[in-house]
């Protein structure tokens, strides 16, 4: 009974794991992966924890099948090879979303760097040559090597997650985007030890005993990481296009003559490059003209004030609720007065990568994806 649920669990991560690798393919057809590392490192990851789950599915599989567990060279190297880069990719998507500063980003990737090619070249040396048959040594020599590899490898993915974890938390601007990645970093921890627990029980010559108690939680913490990693695709990703996708729908249903009538410079500008949308006009407060919104950016306007001054008490809002930074606050604010990178770095005396910079913090912190949705967050808020 205990084999069958362990097999239909790899099944079910097996599972959820293609659905983010699906996820990951719909991104990247249809464009809209905004940060190329944050993307990258989740796409590596999501492989890595599908490949482990149906690796350790073909090996459950065989053990049903024939009664015993086996193994080759390859296999096994394949096995220790994404199970030591499965952390680390997370570990860089860690880095990628959050806003810690460039010097400790460095010091961050360096170390991961380091310990991965250590425990990689580690894994190779052990898994290759140390072992046989289903990870079983070759000689008590041997043995005694691999348990040291074995026990390094872990404890040092263990410590490189929860370095990373206590680095970058409260860097992640967003409070749900931090919870599910910290589900997903303490399930990558968990895994690595109850691995290293059974992986040095077999070296030790003990697995039958562990398996009595049927010590193999493999399966469910592969489970709950894929689930809970495309819970975070759709939250950072799927949901941000989704609602431009609405507001694009509300636009084109718009009878034509109703709407606004069309602004020409700087403010009719949308980077389509960014964006990923065909340009459109889109007028600000300040310009006498309707938002286009379906709000009533006007209608909110409290008497007596101008225009002018509710755009920037609405921008100071804003900068305040996600803790922009004040160069943030006025790129925020030139960004959503139709300025294009190069006329916003030129205004700003900047470079193209520091503005480029800039937008990035600023769309990850409104959890928005595109300045169509960044216009419509900043027209849509209410005043008091």
């Amino acid at each position: 009974m205990a084999d069958s649920i362990i097999f239909f669990l790899y099944i079910f991560a097996g599972s959820m794991g293609l659905v983010g690798i699906i996820q990951i393919l719909m991104l990247a057809h249809f464009d809209n992966t905004g940060n190329r590392d944050l993307f990258r490192s989740m796409c590596l990851f999501m492989i890595c924890t599908a490949a482990i789950d149906f690796l350790y599915l073909g090996y459950d599989y065989y053990r049903l099948r024939v009664g015993h567990y086996d193994s080759t060279a390859i296999l096994r190297i394949l096995d220790i090879e994404l199970f030591i880069f499965q952390p680390v990719f997370l570990c860089a998507y860690m880095r990628a979303k959050s806003h810690i500063p460039a010097e400790k980003d460095r010091e961050l990737k360096q170390t991961s760097d380091i310990l991965a090619a250590v425990c990689a070249s580690a894994g190779l040396i052990t898994y290759g040559l140390m072992m046989e048959g289903y990870y079983e040594s070759v000689s008590p020599v041997f043995a005694k090597a691999a348990i040291i590899a074995e026990v390094f490898i872990n404890a040092s993915l263990i410590w490189l997650i929860f370095r990373h974890l206590a680095v970058v938390w409260g860097s992640i601007v967003q409070k749900e985007t931090r919870i599910l990645v910290t589900a997903i970093a303490i399930s990558c921890s968990l895994n690595c030890l109850v691995n290293g627990i059974l992986s040095v029980s077999i070296l030790m010559e003990h697995y039958l005993s562990i398996l009595e108690y049927e010590l193999d939680l493999t399966p469910l913490f592969l489970f709950i990481i894929s689930t809970v990693a495309v819970i975070l695709l759709y939250r950072e990703d799927f949901s941000a296009l989704f609602r431009a996708s609405g507001a694009a729908a509300v636009t084109e249903r718009i009878p034509e003559g109703t709407g606004p009538e069309p602004v020409h410079g700087p403010e009719a500008v949308v980077n389509a490059s960014e964006s990923g949308i065909t340009p459109v006009p889109v007028p600000v407060i300040g310009s006498g003209e309707s938002s286009g919104t379906g709000a009533g950016a006007e209608e909110d306007i409290p008497a007596g004030r101008e225009p002018q001054e509710v755009k920037k008490e609405r921008l100071d809002l804003i900068a305040e609720e996600h803790f922009l930074t004040v160069r943030e606050r006025k790129v925020l604010e030139l960004c959503y007065e139709g300025m294009t990178n190069p006329e916003i770095a030129e205004a700003l005396y900047i470079s193209m990568n520091t503005v480029k910079r800039h937008l990035h913090n600023i769309f990850e912190k409104l959890d928005v994806s595109t300045r169509i949705e960044l216009i419509h967050l900043v027209n849509s808020k209410k005043l008091t």
